[in-house]
Formats: structure tokens, C-alpha cells, sequence
């Protein structure tokens, strides 16, 4: 399966309207959300993983690594 610019903006979509309602996205309830012919939990499992990943990667900040996301932006590590 190839994640195309308006089927990721689709999942972007599901994945964030669970932040209304103070819960963590799941892929079952990602899947439902997006409702698409053909796309598989196993899908969504890895892209949702592939998305995390990049939405908490470290990056270099004045010679620490500092997270991206604003809950953890005091963070730092050595």
C-alpha cells in the first residue's frame, strides 16, 4: 500500500480527533475513522508507529537534543 498526500491527510485527520475527547489514537479506531476500501489494521499499525516516531523525534537544540512536542518541550537529554 502506498500512503499518498490526501490518504495520510485522511489518517492525520482520524488520528487527531481523538485528542478532543483526551485519548490515544488506536489503529482499530483509526481505521474506522478513515473508512477506506482495501486498507487493513496492519496498515495503520504502521503508519501510526511511523507517525509517533517522526512526531517525537529528538533534534539537535543548542548542543542538546530537545523533543519536538510541546508537553515535553523541557526535556532534555545528554
Amino acid at each position: 500500500m502506498r500512503w499518498t498526500p490526501e490518504l495520510h491527510e485522511s489518517f492525520v485527520e482520524a488520528s487527531t480527533s481523538w485528542v478532543a475527547v483526551d485519548v490515544r489514537a488506536t489503529p482499530k479506531g483509526v481505521l474506522k475513522l478513515m473508512n477506506v476500501d482495501g486498507l487493513t489494521i496492519y496498515h495503520v499499525k504502521s503508519h501510526l508507529q511511523k507517525y509517533r516516531t517522526a512526531r517525537y523525534k529528538p533534534e539537535l537544540s543548542e548542543g542538546n537534543k530537545l523533543l519536538k512536542t510541546e508537553p515535553f518541550k523541557n526535556i532534555y537529554y545528554i
